[in-house]
């Protein structure tokens, strides 16, 4: 449990000894993604075990929503 609100990522740091060396993922409940080729980047993400992958999309007014 957040003792305080730190943000959602630090879930990751509340669940780490969970987490230990699993490959895990971090999807925010009101996201939808979509894509001609979704599947082949997320096992390109998956596979790629030294490296986070942020998935993003271009909006026209990026100040009305979270920043990467």
């Amino acid at each position: 449990m957040q003792e305080k609100p730190n943000g959602i990522a630090q879930a990751l740091v509340i669940g780490e000894n969970f987490i230990e060396e699993h490959p895990c993922a971090l999807v925010l409940g009101d996201n939808i993604f979509y894509s001609a080729c979704l599947s082949k980047q997320l096992q390109e993400a998956s596979d790629d075990v030294d490296n986070a992958t942020v998935f993003a999309y271009y909006v026209n007014d990026p100040s009305a929503y979270g920043v990467v």
